[in-house]
């Protein structure tokens, strides 16, 4: 790639060059990361640094051109307005004169004066004058300003770019005008000429402008307002191998473009527009999955079924997922989540539409069986806005959309029992008035199906895997390594952290697929309820999802940011031993009113439950996050099948006792979660962490002795923004000490 001439006489390197070379010192460094995974040993581990001494250098060799960049930007924006407004006063005045000697001249001769002296004359000819009424237009391509008067001077100026200099045409007299502009921004100006295939044959860079549809606002047109907008917080550059130029939201260049803020009520792409796609699959998805679960009464009658029967067909439910989450995992460490939960999606939603054909017991454990492959979109849900916003705020954002989708079991309790079923007997009754509730429950499971369905297409067509573009093609480009799926879920499999996580998740996400199945048995057996009002009150339950698991994400980035995550794990146990005792609560209320009351705050602590879990998630083992999402959303089904199979073979109200005694003791095995560099509940183990930061940068420190970066390494230190405030107001630039020491802290946290 040719380099780029600098308005300060030299070449600098261009961005697509600077581009390549951070892609293979990524790809590199997570290569070796890889190969240090599968094998532990000395020599490994010294080319794995050696491989991140090399990524943070090229990263603050990239972070000190972008800040010698923009403080160019903003130099030659600056030249360019005062020689703009030299050229608007320059033409004013030769219009003044102009105008003079016209009025002179008619004068002269409606005088009968004697004539000016001939060279004087020839000297007026030589240059010609514009008329009174000449105005000023402005040149397109030099952006200068020329006088084209609107008689004589009629015809538009025409441009020819010959050597860096511009000849503008006008009237027949050809008057030759410099643009110092053009030497600088051949280049630029050639590779703005490219079209989009030219370019990524070129460079290797998939090149795409932002338009007013998807959903980010208008894109600027060019780089000064592109300055402006991104310095009125309206969009912010990207890194430049990303498929975007501009996000829409802050982002962190050194967590692979992950936002670093939640904006709930923006779609714009790449980040919110994940987010939403994200929770309303698996919004659907649990849709699909519980459809059935307020029909089981119905069901129950019209086949004549047994209770171990339908309990049956609610534990292959649940089940089913088990298997599905465990691939899910590296799966999407290998594809995307993007792909994978709309092949879940379309894998339940079809099925589900085919629950009018079931008419027997195996039957219907089947069909529950392939439905509950929706369940395994919780993993690529998680996954997919892991991927999108940094750890910092990831806990928040992955038990907001985890609650809005399990929201939807809620929703499907009221929309199917209470809505759609009554709603399909009233229909059915006027024109068959013989079996209008076979007929419902055969039909109404076709809803949540075509929703899955649809929503499968949708998030494939209008979103994408990442920040910086599709996994498939950023594989095609180089951009990215190649992941093994197997080799992603051995290493999640044998970290001792992980299992200790499936076991507590498998206490709270149990809790709830159980309720869900359960609930409405539960209040039409025990408490005499109809079907529409039992469907009504377990919907409660669900409804909790709306906020209570966002708030457990919530406040565990906010105990992590006071005590690290230390914090976490004390609020993770707290939670854990409240949900078991309100369920143990539960099981001995008598009355109605009380069993609703008890249920809601038990409801509250298992969401709160969930999120605080998945808040630690990100932290186990970064470059597999995928393999232990799926893992432990895996013990989430698991906990669902055992405790289902202790409702299968207890009455309701001792299994409810024996379930929240299993959820409260799970809650003790929060100290024995130890991950490396962070701090554990009787223990803070923040000096470790600060071990490992002087490691990295003594080995960035070792890797950047050079002469040309010794002084920029002096002040290490330094972790801000540091802004110059001259009297042009040049932009704010982000000093290589600040890019090295968020590299560094990355790495050190890691």
């Amino acid at each position: 790639i040719p380099q780029q001439p600098s308005a300060g006489g030299g070449y600098a390197i261009h961005p697509q060059a600077q581009a390549l070379g951070i892609s293979a010192a990524t790809a590199q460094l997570q290569q070796q990361q890889l190969y240090a995974l599968e094998n532990p040993d000395v020599e490994q581990m010294m080319a794995y640094q050696q491989a991140q001494a090399a990524y943070l250098a090229q990263q603050a060799q990239y972070a000190e051109w972008v800040a010698q960049q923009h403080h160019l930007m903003a130099q030659q924006q600056q030249e360019a307005e005062r020689e703009r407004q030299a050229q608007v006063e320059a033409g004013l005045q030769q219009q003044q004169i102009g105008a003079h000697d016209v009025a002179t001249t008619e004068q002269r001769e409606a005088s009968g004066g004697e004539m000016a002296d001939p060279r004087q004359e020839d000297a007026v000819d030589a240059v010609p004058t514009p008329p009174p009424d000449a105005e000023l237009k402005r040149n397109t391509s030099g952006g200068r300003y020329s006088v084209v008067s609107s008689a004589a001077f009629s015809a538009q100026p025409t441009v020819q770019a010959k050597g860096g200099r511009h000849i503008a045409q006008e009237g027949g007299i050809e008057e030759e005008e410099e643009d110092e502009s053009s030497s600088e921004n051949d280049y630029q100006e050639a590779d703005e000429a490219m079209t989009p295939s030219e370019e990524e044959e070129a460079d290797g860079i998939a090149y795409r402008r932002r338009k007013s549809d998807d959903g980010g606002g208008p894109y600027p047109s060019n780089v000064s307002e592109l300055y402006e907008m991104q310095s009125a917080g309206a969009y912010h550059l990207a890194s430049p191998d990303s498929k975007y130029e501009v996000y829409a939201c802050r982002v962190d260049v050194t967590q692979g473009d992950r936002s670093t803020e939640i904006s709930l009520f923006s779609a714009a792409r790449p980040h919110m527009r994940g987010f939403h796609f994200s929770w309303s699959g698996f919004f659907c998805a649990f849709l699909a999955w519980f459809a059935i679960a307020p029909l089981l009464p119905e069901i129950q009658r019209t086949l004549h079924l047994s209770r171990e029967q339908i309990w049956n067909s609610s534990i292959c439910s649940v089940a089913a997922g088990v298997v599905f989450r465990v691939i899910a995992g590296p799966l999407s460490d290998k594809y995307g989540a993007r792909w994978i939960m709309a092949i879940f999606l379309v894998a339940a939603g079809v099925p589900c539409m085919c629950t009018g054909f079931v008419n027997s017991a195996p039957g219907l454990s089947l069909l529950r069986t392939i439905i509950g492959i929706g369940g395994a979109t919780f993993v690529p849900m998680q996954y997919w806005t892991s991927s999108m916003f940094t750890r910092e705020v990831a806990g928040t954002a992955n038990s907001l959309a985890a609650g809005w989708g399990n929201l939807g079991g809620g929703v499907t309790q009221i929309l199917i029992g209470s809505i759609l079923l009554p709603l399909f007997k009233v229909i059915y009754g006027e024109t068959d008035p013989s079996e209008p509730a076979v007929k419902s429950w055969r039909t109404v499971c076709v809803v949540p199906g075509l929703m899955c369905c649809i929503l499968a297409f949708c998030l494939i067509r209008y979103s994408d895997d990442c920040p910086k573009g599709n996994y498939r093609k950023r594989e095609r480009l180089g951009l990215m390594p190649s992941v093994s799926a197997g080799k992603s879920l051995l290493a999640a499999f044998l970290d001792r952290n992980t299992w200790l996580l499936i076991i507590q998740y498998a206490c709270c996400f149990g809790v709830e697929l159980t309720m869900s199945n359960a609930a409405v048995l539960y209040f039409t057996k025990e408490f005499g309820q109809t079907i529409e009002q039992a469907s009504a009150i377990a919907s409660i339950f669900g409804w909790m999802n709306l906020f209570a698991r966002g708030l457990g994400g919530f406040t565990s980035d906010m105990m992590n940011a006071s005590k690290g995550m230390r914090g976490r794990l004390i609020f993770q146990s707290i939670a854990l031993a409240c949900q078991g005792g309100f369920v143990v609560i539960f099981g001995y209320t008598r009355s109605l009113g009380g069993a609703i009351v008890v249920m809601i705050i038990f409801s509250l602590f298992v969401q709160a439950s969930e999120g605080s879990i998945y808040a630690v998630v990100p932290y186990v083992r970064p470059p597999v996050t995928g393999s232990v999402a799926g893992l432990v959303g895996a013990g989430g089904n698991f906990g669902g099948v055992v405790f289902s199979i202790i409702f299968r073979y207890y009455q309701d109200r001792p299994a409810f006792i024996i379930m929240g005694v299993i959820a409260a003791a799970s809650a003790l095995l929060s100290p024995l979660i130890v991950i490396q560099g962070q701090s554990v509940i009787f223990c803070n183990c923040a000096d470790k962490a600060r071990l490992g930061l002087q490691k990295a940068r003594g080995t960035v420190l070792n890797r950047a002795d050079s002469p040309n970066h010794a002084d920029s390494f002096q002040d290490s230190e330094k972790d801000e923004l540091n802004y110059e405030d001259d009297e042009e107001n040049s932009p704010p630039k982000k000093t290589l000490n600040a890019a090295v020491d968020d590299s560094e802290m990355m790495m050190a946290e890691n």
